[in-house]
């Protein structure tokens, strides 16, 4: 079931959104939460879940001092292997980059380069966070006694 994509739904995080309300909103059973979390192959919901915006604010007041100085601070550099375009047919070809060291990032000219502050680092490691994949519930009875069986 984790290798067929055909059995999942694509879900984005919003704020205030657990595991628990998520399984309650598409199994109408909140117990069935731990579905939620082994699916996305999350271990600590925690740190894996994504944070609320508040509490991000938080986090990088904690861990930069400010959100000031986490946009002064730079993460990394990076190099725009491929910029990001719409295709006449409205495809779209997101925009692909390596990460590069300063010496390299110096040489490179100001459309083919990017800075990346610690504020721009943590915020897109959150955001990645928010995109989940729901279980079909037509496939919860068999897991739930695999794991029964398991257990």
């Amino acid at each position: 079931v984790k290798d067929n994509i055909a059995v999942y739904y694509d879900y984005i995080v919003d704020d205030g959104d657990r595991p628990d309300t998520i399984a309650q909103q598409y199994y109408d059973d909140e117990t069935l939460d731990w579905i939620i979390l082994v699916t996305n192959g999350l271990i600590d919901p925690q740190w894996d879940w994504p944070l609320s915006y508040n509490t991000f604010r938080k986090y990088i007041n904690k861990k930069y001092g400010s959100v000031g100085n986490a946009y002064d601070e730079v993460h990394h550099y990076e190099q725009i292997v491929q910029a990001h375009k719409v295709n006449f047919d409205n495809s779209i070809v997101p925009e692909e980059t390596v990460e590069i060291d300063l010496t390299t990032y110096n040489t490179l000219s100001s459309l083919d380069k990017k800075l990346i502050t610690a504020y721009d680092y943590e915020e897109k490691v959150n955001e990645k966070k928010r995109q989940l994949k729901i279980l079909d519930e037509q496939f919860l009875p068999a897991i739930i006694e695999q794991v029964e069986g398991v257990f």
